[in-house]
């Protein structure tokens, strides 16, 4: 059975969408105060294009975002080649409750893959390989 957001709206807080007024990193104007957008049927293109590794299956259903606080996404279509970027929607959620081991069985499964680690405080962290592909331009 396919996944929805339903209630999650963690992606709401991380991404910039111009469309709505939403910088990234803070809250959109259109997410419900317990989750979810006022706007889910009319939302803009970013919006009901956007597909986090979640919604697609990675994980279990405890995983969804809202409840780790990070957002898991694949990107394929900005580098000559794939990478991981992670999102973490609320401050803490790396090394908090379930986000460590989310964490862990990203990494395991991307293998060499680039991943980032992008910090509510807006560190960011680089896995082995991301750190060589940035090294090498």
């Amino acid at each position: 059975m396919p996944r929805r957001c339903g209630p999650c709206s963690a992606c709401c807080h991380v991404l910039a969408i111009p469309e709505t007024g939403s910088a990234g990193w803070s809250d959109c104007q259109h997410q419900r105060k317990h989750g979810g957008c006022a706007i889910y049927t009319d939302r803009p293109a970013p919006c009901s294009s956007a597909r986090c590794q979640w919604l697609l299956g990675v994980g279990a259903n405890k995983d969804r975002p809202d409840r780790t606080g990070l957002v898991v996404w694949l990107v394929e279509d900005v580098a000559d080649r794939p990478f991981v970027v992670v999102h973490e929607a609320r401050p803490g959620a790396a090394t908090l409750g379930r986000g460590p081991g989310l964490l862990a069985r990203v990494l395991a499964q991307i293998g060499p893959m680039p991943a980032f680690l992008r910090l509510a405080d807006g560190h960011l962290t680089l896995n082995a390989a991301a750190r060589s592909w940035v090294a090498a331009g």
